[in-house]
């Protein structure tokens, strides 16, 4: 395990960990953030390693609820910018390669919710041979006028300003937004908090630097090759079901799932929804073709 990290605090969960991963017979992380996560189930019965990727202001700890509803064990990374290990990066393929640093030595499964998505697309794209299999949750896949571009440039420099003057107030407005209008929730309290744990500075810098503006378009190199791919969106974000409608029918081979008590906040709002998909998705063989 060269380069592994022998911090105290993770030891016994990365001994476990290993200890799992030669069950499965497949390679565990090559290299070990502190911030990164490792959950293990004893009743797992997935063949190949996952990697899950959180969401923008979100953490690894995020994905416990799903993985434990799914009874899957999973990797879950730290994204740029979100820990005092993972600097902010430069842009989308800088990010891709800060993740890719610390990626299991086989194929992985990615599931990414949010930005986590929006790079895990990346990764799929840039380092195809990484990827068995892509989930997005709540990913937009990206923008396709310039026009549109411009104007979600413009206006994630205003949010990542307004992030670094008063975070606190920031956030107030953010949560407000109609796409995170979803079920009550036991799982929101600890995600709030975990929230206040990262640096207004990072999450600033993110933003800009990961604006959905700036991002590549990859949806050709992805969705229009064998790669198994299946898109999740809550039903009570509209604007993700439909582009996840525009895309299914662009890729008739890409599949979609909807949760229906859903909002854009899958992840934290409706963690057994989204397990029970990812167990039936990531422990079942992928249709012929795929």
């Amino acid at each position: 395990m060269r380069g592994t990290r022998q911090d105290p605090a993770i030891s016994d969960e990365f001994s476990r960990f290993l200890a799992h991963s030669r069950t499965l017979e497949v390679a565990p992380l090559s290299f070990f953030f502190p911030e990164d996560r490792l959950f293990t189930h004893p009743n797992s019965s997935e063949s190949t390693p996952i990697v899950c990727l959180h969401g923008f202001a979100g953490t690894p700890a995020d994905w416990e609820p799903a993985l434990t509803a799914a009874k899957l064990s999973g990797q879950a990374l730290c994204l740029p910018g979100h820990g005092p290990s993972c600097p902010a990066p430069t842009d989308f393929s800088a990010a891709a390669h800060q993740l890719l640093a610390r990626w299991p030595s086989v194929p992985a499964a990615v599931v990414g919710y949010s930005l986590g998505g929006r790079l895990g697309l990346a990764i799929s794209a840039l380092a195809p041979e990484k990827v068995s299999q892509l989930v997005l949750v709540a990913a937009h896949t990206g923008l396709s006028s310039s026009q549109e571009r411009i104007e979600r440039i413009q206006l994630d420099e205003h949010r990542a300003h307004c992030l670094l003057t008063n975070a606190q107030d920031f956030f107030d407005k953010w949560d407000q937004l109609p796409m995170f209008q979803g079920p009550t929730t036991p799982h929101l309290t600890p995600w709030i908090v975990r929230r206040r744990q990262l640096s207004p500075e990072q999450l600033s810098q993110t933003m800009k630097a990961l604006s959905l503006g700036s991002m590549p378009t990859y949806r050709e190199r992805v969705f229009g090759t064998n790669l198994g791919c299946t898109l999740i969106a809550g039903a009570q974000d509209q604007r993700c079901v439909t582009h996840y409608q525009s895309i299914f029918r662009l890729y008739p081979r890409v599949r979609m799932k909807v949760i229906k008590s859903a909002a854009h906040r899958v992840l934290i709002d409706t963690p057994a929804s989204l397990g029970a998909i990812l167990r039936k998705l990531l422990t079942s063989p992928l249709p012929a073709g795929d």
